[in-house]
């Protein structure tokens, strides 16, 4: 039998009559499931770990490899088959794949390069390429790095990959550096080639690293030089400059003895010869025909030369002569120039001629200039003046008399003198003229004379005014000031006082005099100062230490036509007797304004001392303590500052005292051992002492009505 389970056969014998049976049982184990592990793709030459599950027991083909798990190296795709058998010795059969790729092999060029150029890298032997450190992709890559450097590519074919490196080799760089000489023209100027190249080619055809050139203009030179594969090429230009082209300014025709300035331009710096005198402006003095060579050197360092002349001419000399050296003011002398010359010039008078007159006021030089074919002298002669006598006129009084009087006249400052009218040579005169007169001396000392004058008036009587006129008034303590006019000198009486103005301060009505003089002549004023005084005065009738109502004032005051009452409680009145009140106990300021009709004033403040008086306290007879938030206590009403000490006592009809305080703020609330009292008519005591030191004690009854 072939059964597919465990089954159980009997099997039944007979031996004649006699028959036997047996059983037998098949038992069928179940096929292990065996299973294999994933298809796999590695790459050539990579191993893979091959593995399968259950069995107990496994052989893996090919290769017969006996295990659970095996590593293998396929060279190329295989299919593996591993056959498991488990402890029954039943066994089952798995298959796995595994798929081998081909290994990328990159084959790479190199590239070499001169410092500064690009080069280009290739690859090839897969199917993908990455180049690092970029990460550029392709068969191709290309840089120019500033030193050699190395790449990496890595090169894939499918999820096989390979690496390889290449090189771009730098080598190094030719640049070429040229000096930019400047020249002065005809200089020559040398070009040197600095690099590394180790050949040169000159645009002149020179095939060193220097070379020597001398250009007519500014010229531009080139040259290439190599070094191996690596080439560069540089310029210099050679600029020539212009020598300075100079010029030389200044008078160079001079006479003898005379200075001239040479002044350059067109360079920077100058050198005259002789003297090497390094300036752009150089002053000479030469006394015969010198030539002056100038050397000038320009911002470039080129140099020019040029040469100039001076030619000297002889002058002449001058004899300056006066016919008088000293004269009086206003006397003429001659003055006269002789000399070689051909015309003269006199200064300050600007006169062509070899002579000329002057008649000077006062000590004077005179310039004479000539000229002789160009060439110019000069002379200078002073001419003195001698001062006239500085007179003056002195007089032996005011020269102002009355009629009939006389006066001295006086000539001082001179030798001799000569009166006029009268024509009297004497220095001193007595003169008494009826009219008023002019004097005039005619006075001399040596040649020159000078004449003075003086007026001597003749007047009548003094007609002497005080300003301001009329009667004057000023106020008590004020001051006023006169003035007088119709003198010369004046003296106030009283007091002896000099001057044409006077301030007095009188302190009733005063009678003031002027006396005034002119020469001779003496008049007098008189006038009146009269005083208006304005008196302010008053008096506090009440009691001003216990009086708590209005306080009476009466106004003492004379002299005035208005007044006016200034309290510092706020209160201004223009009553005349005003009573005042105050408010409150306190010091207060009581003053008094009045004046007249001619402004005159007087002001008095003195000082009210208001007090506390006894009906300052006030002591109710009613009360209601219902606690409806009136009337609710029984309280002494009174101004705090009034009151030094107090106590108050209260007591019920049978005489018992019922209350009793000594400070005045509190009241009786009307209650005793905190009950309400009955409504009734109470007693109380009150006793307290003023601010004054006054004592009261007072009694009466308060009705309780609830």
């Amino acid at each position: 039998p072939n059964p597919t389970t465990t089954t159980s056969y009997t099997v039944t014998g007979g031996s004649g009559a006699c028959t036997g049976s047996a059983v037998a049982t098949v038992v069928v184990n179940s096929v292990p499931v065996v299973i294999a592990s994933s298809n796999s793709v590695i790459c050539s030459g990579q191993q893979v770990q091959l593995s399968a599950i259950g069995a107990t027991t496994y052989t893996w083909m090919p290769g017969s490899l006996v295990g659970q798990t095996v590593n293998v190296t396929p060279i190329a795709s295989q299919d593996y088959t591993v056959t498991g058998a488990d402890a029954n010795g039943c066994s089952g059969v798995a298959t796995t794949s595994i798929t081998v790729n081909n290994t990328a092999t990159l084959a790479v060029t190199n590239a070499t390069v001169c410092a500064g150029q690009t080069a280009t890298l290739t690859v090839n032997g897969a199917t993908t390429y990455t180049w690092l450190p970029s990460g550029a992709t392709g068969s191709s890559f290309t840089d120019n790095p500033a030193a050699t450097t190395v790449y990496t590519v890595i090169g894939a074919n499918g999820s096989c990959t390979a690496i390889a490196t290449a090189t771009i080799d730098v080598g190094s760089s030719v640049s070429i550096s040229i000096n930019q000489p400047t020249i002065c023209s005809g200089a020559s100027a040398t070009l040197i080639a600095t690099s590394p190249a180790t050949n040169y080619t000159w645009s002149t055809g020179a095939n060193t690293n220097s070379i020597v050139v001398n250009p007519a203009t500014t010229t531009t030179f080139s040259v290439a030089g190599n070094a191996g594969s690596c080439s560069a090429s540089g310029f210099a230009t050679v600029t020539v400059n212009s020598p300075p082209t100079l010029t030389v300014s200044g008078v160079t025709a001079i006479c003898a003895g005379q200075t001239t300035t040479l002044t350059a331009t067109g360079a920077t710096t100058y050198t005259w010869l002789p003297g090497s005198i390094s300036a752009s402006s150089l002053v000479v003095s030469p006394v015969t025909n010198t030539d002056y060579t100038l050397t000038g050197t320009d911002a470039f360092g080129c140099t020019a030369i040029t040469t100039v002349s001076v030619t000297v001419s002889a002058t002449g000399s001058i004899n300056v002569t006066a016919s008088s050296t000293s004269v009086c003011p206003g006397e003429t002398t001659i003055l006269t120039a002789n000399g070689i010359a051909t015309t003269y010039t006199w200064l300050p008078m600007n006169v062509n001629s070899n002579t000329v007159a002057v008649t000077p006021l006062t000590t004077t030089d005179y310039t004479v200039v000539s000229n002789s074919g160009g060439c110019f002298s000069s002379g200078v002669i002073t001419i003195y003046t001698i001062s006239a006598p500085a007179i003056n006129i002195t007089t032996s009084g005011i020269p102002l008399v009355c009629s009939g009087s006389s006066v001295s006249l006086t000539g001082n400052g001179a030798t001799s003198y000569t009166w006029m009218p009268g024509n009297i040579n004497a220095n001193s005169i007595l003169v008494s003229p009826n009219v008023t007169t002019t004097y005039t001396v005619l006075a001399g000392s040596g040649s020159c004379t000078s004449t003075a004058v003086q007026q001597v008036t003749v007047t009548s009587a003094l007609n002497i005014t005080v300003l301001p006129g009329g009667a004057t008034t000023v106020c008590a303590g004020q001051t006023a000031t006169f003035s007088a006019i119709g003198a010369t000198d004046y003296v106030w009486l009283p007091g002896g006082i000099t001057g044409n103005t006077i301030t007095v301060k009188p302190g009733s009505a005063t009678i003031y005099t002027v006396v005034g003089a002119t020469g001779s002549c003496v008049n007098t004023k008189t006038f009146v100062v009269n005083v208006s005084k304005v008196n302010v005065d008053f008096a506090i009738m009440d009691n001003q230490n216990d009086n708590f109502n209005a306080i009476q004032f009466q106004n003492l005051s004379s002299g005035f036509t208005f007044h006016q009452w200034y309290f510092n409680n706020g209160t201004n009145t223009g009553a005349y007797d005003p009573a005042v009140y105050f408010g409150e106990p306190g010091t207060y300021v009581a003053c008094l304004y009045a004046r007249n009709n001619l402004g005159c004033s007087d002001t008095l403040c003195k000082t009210v001392t208001v007090g506390c008086a006894e009906g300052v306290v006030f002591i109710p007879n009613t009360f209601t303590p219902n606690g409806d938030g009136l009337n609710d206590v029984f309280k002494i009403v009174t101004l705090p500052q009034c009151i030094k000490k107090y106590s108050i006592s209260i007591f019920n009809s049978w005489g018992q005292k019922i209350y009793t305080s000594d400070k005045f703020e509190e009241g009786w609330d009307g209650t005793v051992k905190g009950k309400v009292v009955e409504d009734n008519v109470y007693a109380y005591i009150l006793e307290y002492t003023m601010d004054s030191g006054k004592a009261y004690r007072k009694s009466g009854h308060v009705t309780v009505y609830k």
